[in-house]
């Protein structure tokens, strides 16, 4: 149900674009744009399928965004309408087509979302040039054969998860450059291993969390660690996109599917519904972050550590390990603290203040666990420990 919220919000971003170029003075911008909509109209006639797949990779959603924003601005030259020609060359290759359209590059790079980037040497940006869509391949007409960045696909979950491993993209999630990174062939394998393990892991003692992870996350992409350890992030404009750093094993692959894929359906639930006041203003200590933060922050920040809680609850239960222990009674106090903030806090609506209570009483069960005394020790002196961190830091 929330993807398919999702793709609604996309159709009606898209058709908004559609009404911004036609406002556009001519030029190329406006005439590659709008042939691009017009061929993505009727594609989506007979092959709905492979255009809903383009339109719904994440990077997509980001484009999307920005372009409308910078079109209403009435600055274009910020936007990047043109790139409605590639969506619909790539809805044709999808569909085994036959299309042929004027494209503009982006810099020396042109991005076709769900299939690669053409590398373009020494092109300036938006340089025309015309692709072809046929037999499921693109081509450059006039014999022009550029190199191609590949996106990898993947087979997880014993099976049950196809996802897209997209290094490829400048302009997807996340927004810093300088926060994304390139895994060369040399390096894959061991991505794919951790990645193949935290998956399994999922599938084989987590169903339910599974499920959720296979259904949410379509594309992951990699970036750099931060300093201390394991980064991760997702996007509200990029449903089904994770970006994280490389994890140290399968569990830690694990906990980052539950914690990001929280976020994503918070994400895509606030975009139907509005659970925080517009006005609800502040910053907070959130103890998973060592920066203050605002109120919609925090109460993302506490449904994702409820996941992940709940995933170590579970893995303690399963395995008995001391660690695991400790880490769900560190979640579960330091979460249930923050919901009972957040409830107190008076930046809830009615509707998200019904939800945060419900959050409280998960958290209240998974109080009554009797975690080892050696656990409750540990999780309390870290919990303490980043508290103090913080206030050294942030007064």
């Amino acid at each position: 149900m929330l993807a398919a919220a999702e793709f609604s919000k996309q159709l009606l971003l898209f058709r908004g674009i559609a009404e911004a170029v036609d406002d556009l003075p001519s030029c190329d911008q406006k005439s590659v744009a709008a042939e691009g909509y017009a061929a993505l109209i009727e594609s989506g006639r007979d092959h709905y399928g492979c255009v809903k797949s383009v339109l719904g990779y994440p990077s997509v959603g980001l484009w999307g965004h920005a372009t409308l924003d910078a079109l209403r601005s009435g600055d274009p030259r910020k936007g990047r309408p043109e790139r409605l020609a590639v969506l619909a060359l790539a809805a044709a290759r999808r569909a085994r087509t036959e299309l042929t359209l004027a494209t503009l590059t982006e810099r020396d790079t042109l991005a076709v979302p769900s299939y690669g980037v053409y590398d373009v040497p020494g092109a300036a940006d938006r340089t025309p040039y015309v692709l072809r869509a046929r037999d499921g391949a693109l081509t450059f007409t006039g014999g022009l054969v550029p190199g191609r960045r590949h996106i990898r696909n993947l087979a997880l979950g014993e099976g049950a998860w196809e996802v897209r491993f997209d290094d490829t993209d400048a302009t997807g999630f996340p927004f810093q450059p300088g926060q994304r990174a390139t895994v060369q062939p040399r390096d894959f394998g061991t991505w794919q291993s951790r990645l193949r393990e935290g998956a399994d892991l999922l599938s084989a003692h987590h169903p339910a969390a599974a499920a959720e992870v296979f259904a949410a996350i379509k594309v992951l992409t990699p970036v750099k660690s931060r300093v201390g350890g394991h980064a991760s992030a997702s996007c509200r404009a990029a449903f089904g996109c994770v970006a994280l750093s490389l994890p140290q094993d399968g569990t830690q692959a694990a906990e980052t599917f539950v914690h990001e894929t929280q976020h994503l359906k918070l994400n895509a639930l606030m975009t139907m519904f509005t659970l925080v006041r517009p006005g609800a203003h502040g910053l907070f200590y959130a103890p998973w972050r060592p920066d203050p933060r605002p109120f919609l922050s925090l109460f993302h920040g506490a449904y994702a550590h409820l996941g992940i809680a709940l995933f170590w609850r579970h893995e303690w239960q399963r395995t008995g390990s001391l660690i695991a222990a400790a880490r769900f009674a560190r979640w579960r106090e330091v979460t249930f603290v923050v919901t009972q903030q957040l409830l107190a806090a008076g930046g809830c609506t009615p509707l998200g203040r019904t939800f945060a209570e419900g959050m409280l009483r998960t958290l209240e069960g998974l109080r009554e666990d009797k975690t080892p005394a050696t656990a409750r020790t540990w999780a309390l002196g870290k919990a303490r420990l980043h508290h103090s961190a913080w206030r050294k830091a942030n007064g």
